[in-house]
């Protein structure tokens, strides 16, 4: 049986430069412990030196776990030198000591020169796992947090990583032991102060490192995670601009995803609106023509989840497929209809009607309607954090990684869409600039001037003066 007034040890890793900023947040503990201790009977500070850079803080944390197990703390708090404790912490604690094995609090923070506030856009509260995956990581747990000492001594932190580390942490708590966030904070993460090291990590390098460990646990743990609502059917459509990757998602999709069947051809999804697997998905770019009216006429016990795949519209008009090898598959006009039997026709919408499409599915959403729009150039440059904002946007659970989706054969209709199944090769990206498609970027942005202000709406220029090469006088790549 716990003791009826646990003890609490707070454990500071302590890095280079940070000697200063651990005082103060020793001595914002002292202070939060002698306003109100909660249900604490005995609270201490246990720093941890690391200023020589020895040892990265994951070691040190995990250091401070044992040195207070073994002192027979029974609960820790884990709070870093550069932050400081609120002075009512201890006592949110009160009530929750019983019900819970760890608890988080709200983000509340600090820039250099700013004041105290709370993190804008946050999950204010969370009370599972699912939660928490629902979420993105950015707006769900910071480090400080209590937890009871057995836990983290049984999980602790990989000390292998360098960034990442924290979630990797978070998730092994949640996926075991009574967890919850409430709406109080603990402490005060002051921002811009973090130590430098030969360890030590960037903002930027900590997004891509989450999403890899988010996404590998997904994986790992699948059949334990939530699976689809037992009541609800769904549809996840994949659609959007042709020669944009619609085929090479859906087939990733196809090797990884649980629980949602798939197709071996392109097809609309409207016939299975009513019948078919309770949940399946779906390919086809065309179907981005119907959305306002399949999100209108959906079955009030199904979800649609639609991608929209979009791309730098110099590389969608200089597209290349394997049925019309002779010419670029899709311009500003039209693009070409490919029949079962008999030849292509340049009769089916271009990209000016696509991306009105787009436009009106974007505000025809609704509650049971989400949409994701996907850069292509963003699938190439880190497939797996487009396959973790999936599962976090849609709820996906998977039994594999995107990046391994070469490893099987296509059904041959989608291989025929994919110009065949290889590796994604990001040096492609740019394959427009090649000096063989020069007449055509001139002849297409010059017919149809609307084609600039998508470019920079899609967010791929700031200006036209990409364009100069090409006009009269200019002197395009060769």
């Amino acid at each position: 049986m716990p003791h009826p007034n646990p003890s609490c040890c707070v454990i500071t890793p302590v890095g280079p430069g940070h000697q200063t900023l651990a005082e103060e947040a020793r001595r914002s503990v002292a202070a939060a412990a002698a306003a109100d201790p909660g249900p604490f009977a005995t609270i201490d500070v246990l720093t941890l030196d690391d200023t020589k850079a020895r040892h990265g803080r994951s070691n040190r944390r995990n250091t401070g776990i044992e040195i207070a197990a073994e002192r027979g703390f029974d609960w820790l708090f884990f709070l870093d030198a550069d932050d400081l404790m609120v002075e009512q912490a201890f006592s949110f604690m009160t009530g929750l000591h019983r019900a819970y094995d760890a608890v988080w609090g709200l983000i509340f923070e600090m820039g250099v020169n700013g004041a105290p506030r709370l993190r804008a856009g946050q999950a204010t509260t969370l009370s599972s796992l699912g939660d928490l995956l629902a979420h993105d990581p950015y707006l769900t747990l910071q480090m400080g947090h209590f937890v009871r000492t057995e836990v983290a001594r049984q999980i602790k932190f990989d000390p292998e990583m360098d960034c990442g580390e924290d979630f990797k942490y978070y998730l092994s708590v949640w996926l075991d032991h009574r967890c919850i966030k409430i709406k109080r904070p603990f402490f005060l993460n002051r921002r811009g102060r973090h130590s430098v090291g030969p360890r030590s990590a960037t903002g930027a390098m900590w997004r891509p490192a989450v999403e890899r460990t988010t996404l590998a646990f997904r994986i790992d743990h699948a059949a334990r995670l939530p699976g689809p609502p037992p009541d609800r059917r769904s549809r996840l459509v994949v659609t959007g601009y042709p020669r944009s990757g619609t085929t090479l998602v859906y087939q990733m999709l196809r090797r990884s995803l649980l629980d949602v069947a798939t197709l071996d051809d392109e097809a609309p999804v409207r016939p299975s609106l009513a019948e078919g697997p309770p949940h399946l998905a779906t390919k086809r770019p065309l179907d981005v023509f119907e959305m306002p009216e399949l999100i209108a006429d959906a079955p009030a016990d199904l979800d649609l989840k639609v991608v929209i795949m979009i791309r730098d519209l110099r590389a969608v008009v200089t597209s290349i497929h394997r049925s019309v090898p002779d010419d670029y598959f899709i311009g500003y006009d039209h693009q070409y209809f490919v029949p079962p039997e008999g030849s292509p026709r340049y009769v089916n919408p271009g990209v000016i009607a696509i991306h009105t499409a787009i436009a009106r599915t974007l505000q025809a959403k609704s509650d049971r309607v989400r949409v994701m729009v996907v850069r292509y150039e963003d699938l190439l440059k880190a497939p797996e954090a487009l396959q973790e904002r999936l599962a976090r946007t849609f709820g996906l659970r998977y039994r594999d990684w995107f990046a391994n989706f070469a490893a099987a054969d296509a059904p041959p209709p989608l291989a025929l869409a994919l110009n065949g199944v290889r590796a994604l090769d990001p040096s492609r990206r740019d394959a427009w600039r090649e000096p063989k498609h020069a007449a055509r970027i001139r002849d297409q942005f010059t017919a149809c001037p609307q084609l600039f202000s998508l470019l920079k709406q899609y967010g791929y220029t700031d200006d036209d003066a990409w364009f100069d090469p090409y006009r009269p006088g200019g002197r395009p790549p060769s």
